[in-house]
């Protein structure tokens, strides 16, 4: 999906222009077989998703998915077994090859020179493991380039930077790290409901402009989980007991930039990252805590787990006190099974004006 035109007028970059980004999409769009998928596809946890949210009053929106040949073994998560994904791996790298492009696997460009030269680490395949070894011999390689494309992650981009000491490189390089805090939200019904077969993710409730988060359908294996439940003991059993049964929402809490949030290196180059929670991200969390749960018992659940209540189990006759309910008093770092959903930014382009 194109990012909306929101977020492009927000980030205010020259040149960069929304209905240009969206036309130039289409190509990718096609080639990776982007479509939405027939309501006779949508498993339960996502149908009870759109029907809870709708209920609830939320605007309801259907995901676009890359998916050819899709057998709905629902491990999209740890990669397609049937290989039906579509994405750069499978179409825009062999296209790439077939052009002449040398791919070069298991390598890591360490450094790169003012001269455009790149120190590059070409490590062995480890024993056991999965996979093909290098194209090239492991060893370290001195390779000059015409012209460098830095993709790298918002993490391994700025850490590539702040290693390489290029001259004339911007001073902010690191600053204004954003990653979408995540939780995993959980439900209980009172049937078994189809959700970890067919494709987990296909609706979505965006109030990002409105409450700083965004809630996805999703689906998570029993061990993802288990960890994602607030607490331990016989009522953390008893709801990975009913894992047949549950229904799963995904929480993104909207981050902006702020100076203290960045990437930098440790004395042997290795990339770290500072990150606390502002006061705006632990709202967006709140927020969409109470949203899911309202999504949840209009969607017919029994038992609702919120990681931002206390106790963290939530029943049909709490429907009417969620805001007394859940609270960001309950906020505790550690105690919330928080995840990074979308790591952006970490190279401020342009040093006079704030990272936005």
């Amino acid at each position: 999906m194109t990012a909306p035109e929101r977020v492009i007028r927000r980030w205010d970059v020259p040149e960069l222009d929304h209905a240009d980004l969206a036309r130039r999409s289409l190509r990718y769009l096609e080639e990776n077989n982007v479509h939405l998928l027939p309501p006779a596809d949508i498993n339960d946890n996502n149908r009870l998703f759109a029907d809870g949210a709708r209920a609830a009053g939320f605007q309801v929106e259907q995901f676009p998915v890359n998916v050819l040949g899709c057998k709905g073994s629902s491990l999209c998560n740890l990669g397609c077994p049937n290989q039906a994904k579509q994405g750069t791996n499978r179409v825009q790298l062999p296209a790439a090859e077939r052009g002449g492009v040398e791919v070069v696997t298991r390598a890591e460009v360490v450094e790169i020179g003012a001269d455009r030269s790149l120190r590059v680490q070409v490590a062995p395949k480890p024993a056991g493991a999965k996979g093909a070894p290098s194209e090239w011999a492991p060893g370290a390689y001195r390779v000059q380039a015409g012209a460098v494309v830095l993709a790298a992650g918002a993490v391994g981009s700025p850490a590539l930077l702040l290693r390489s000491r290029l001259p004339g490189a911007p001073p902010r390089i690191g600053a204004g790290f954003t990653c979408h805090p995540a939780l995993i939200l959980v439900a209980e019904h009172g049937r078994p409901i189809t959700n970890d077969v067919g494709h987990p993710k296909s609706f979505f409730v965006d109030r990002a402009a409105e409450e700083g988060f965004v809630l996805e359908t999703c689906m998570y294996f029993p061990f993802t989980t288990a960890k994602a439940l607030t607490g331990f003991g016989a009522w953390h059993s008893a709801m990975m007991r009913a894992f047949p049964r549950l229904q799963q929402i995904l929480l993104l809490a909207v981050d902006h930039a702020t100076p203290e949030n960045r990437i930098a290196v440790d004395r042997a180059g290795t990339a770290v990252v500072h990150y606390r929670f502002t006061a705006e991200a632990l709202h967006g969390l709140v927020q969409g805590n109470r949203a899911a749960a309202r999504i949840f018992f209009a969607a017919g659940a029994v038992r609702v787990h919120a990681p931002f209540a206390d106790p963290p189990l939530l029943t049909v006759s709490d429907t009417e006190r969620l805001d007394r309910r859940i609270a960001v008093t309950h906020w505790r770092p550690g105690k919330q099974t928080i995840s990074a959903a979308h790591l952006m930014g970490g190279w401020a382009w342009d040093a006079r004006r704030p990272t936005r």
